[in-house]
């Protein structure tokens, strides 16, 4: 049974009351569809979705309501929906009244029985597991992904729990400032096995929500090492509840493991050798939860102090960069091969892309430039914006006339979109549709946008090879131009 207890009446009824008129129906009628601008292109011969095939009422019920819901927060159109997921649904539906028939809710399976159940049953049914991606790697099965979104969502559903007591936070619902340009929107604990979860947990909800003494971006960076520490800690003391008892031999023998562990993480960092940049952070969010600790005399900190714990020589030197083997401004000759090729990318990101080179504003903070951005003043028009990393408010730029028109026509584009009621939080680049409508656009696909106009349209590098656009490109661009023009 999962960690979220619930009864199936309550689960029927918290599903039904939510479910009204049309999609309250076991069988949606396809020219019946309440959200018009959502069908996309259907197949002449679709015309109904049928949930009677679902023969467990209360897996009906969910699958149903999930639809629902992605369908109403722009999530899927009503041709994905029928072309892909309700298939993938159904299919899994298939596969629970076969193993779990008394099942009242997809999460009365304890999570890691359930995908291993679904991967066999996909493996005896010629389903893949993985498929390759067309840039190289591989990615999960539509199959796989489709079972663990709805776990995912009814686990978080049911669960009325405050949001800081789960396992998983959605910044959007703990009621602090974040980064609306990315969409990473998730701290999750899973990671850090238990009994230290909770520690873990609690340390964060102190640092991030009641001293907000760390970001959002920071919480998760520190999840993404910490658990290292916590795995080497239950792998050598499976009966310890605390810290209490920690010892320098305990750092010492830390730092052995994580130098003989190969790194997790993304595509360039997975099964490397441990840099020295992955020990400095591993050792200090290790530092950082024990000083917090200790600071305010939390029961299960470590008896001996901090600074017997962990020393200064602990931490090794950063490997230094070639700089000539990491370029980290966009060249001049590079920009000029940008503005050659600017009217093939989408207007809005070539607008942002030519704010972004004129003023030396983060990605991130251009995508989050308000709609009132500009002020003249007697020597000019200047650009206003906040910069977030160092919590600067209102910073502005001088900018010339030809930025005031291109910002002025964003601004213009905006006001007179059909879906500009969907701009609640007034940014000059927002997404009006789809379900991260009302956030500022993506800064990774500002990113992604501009490697592949590059990959694309052949923008070179002085070894004639594809020029590799960064986050922070253009900022150093700014500052290399400001140092240069004196």
């Amino acid at each position: 049974m999962n960690i979220v207890a619930i009864n199936s009446n309550k689960i029927q009824r918290k599903v039904m009351n939510d479910l009204k008129g049309y999609w309250a129906l076991d069988e949606w009628k396809i020219e019946e569809f309440p959200l018009p601008d959502r069908r996309g292109k259907i197949k002449e011969t679709k015309k109904i979705v049928d949930f009677n095939k679902i023969s467990n009422e209360y897996i009906k019920l969910e699958i149903k309501y999930y639809s629902f819901y992605s369908l109403t927060n722009e999530i899927w159109l009503l041709s994905s929906f029928m072309e892909k997921h309700f298939y993938k649904m159904y299919f899994l539906s298939k596969f629970l009244a076969e193993k779990f028939p008394q099942v009242t809710s997809i999460i009365d399976i304890p999570y890691t029985t359930l995908l291993d159940e679904y991967k066999l049953y996909l493996t005896e049914n010629n389903k893949p597991l993985k498929y390759p991606h067309h840039r190289g790697g591989e990615f999960i099965s539509p199959y796989l992904g489709v079972c663990k979104s709805l776990y995912d969502f009814f686990s978080n559903y049911y669960d009325e729990r405050p949001e800081h007591q789960k396992d998983k936070w959605n910044i959007k619902r703990l009621g602090i400032p974040y980064n609306m340009s990315r969409r990473d929107r998730f701290l999750n604990f899973t990671s850090i096995k238990f009994p230290f979860r909770e520690l873990v947990k609690k340390y964060v909800n102190q640092t991030l929500l009641i001293h907000q003494q760390i970001t959002f971006a920071t919480a998760q960076n520190i999840l993404k090492k910490m658990y290292l520490f916590f795995d080497f800690i239950v792998e050598t003391y499976p009966k310890w509840i605390d810290l209490q008892n920690l010892q320098r031999q305990d750092i010492e023998d830390f730092l052995f493991y994580v130098r003989n562990r190969e790194m997790g993480g993304k595509s360039y960092t997975k099964n490397r050798v441990p840099s020295n940049r992955h020990v400095i952070e591993c050792l200090s969010n290790v530092r950082r939860i024990i000083e917090y600790m200790q600071g305010f005399e939390w029961k299960e900190a470590p008896k001996t102090p901090v600074n017997r714990l962990i020393f200064p020589e602990d931490f090794p030197r950063r490997e230094k960069k070639n700089y000539h083997e990491h370029v980290k401004h966009v060249p001049d000759f590079i920009w000029e091969q940008v503005l050659e090729n600017l009217h093939n990318l989408d207007s809005e990101i070539a607008r942002l892309i030519v704010i972004m080179e004129a003023t030396g504003f983060r990605v991130s903070d251009v995508c989050q430039l308000q709609l009132n951005c500009l002020a003249y003043k007697q020597d000019g028009w200047w650009l206003v914006g906040d910069q977030r990393k160092v919590n600067v408010k209102e910073h502005i730029v001088p900018i010339s006339e030809e930025i005031v028109k291109i910002v002025k026509i964003q601004q213009e584009y905006i006001n007179n979109h059909e879906k500009k009621h969907n701009n609640l939080n007034q940014f000059l680049f927002p997404v009006l549709t789809g379900k991260n409508r009302g956030m500022a656009f993506s800064q990774k696909s500002v990113t992604y946008a501009l490697n592949q106009l590059a990959e694309k349209y052949k923008i070179l590098d002085k070894n004639g090879e594809i020029f590799l656009f960064k986050n922070h490109a253009f900022r150093h661009r700014y500052g290399v131009n400001l140092i240069n023009n004196g």
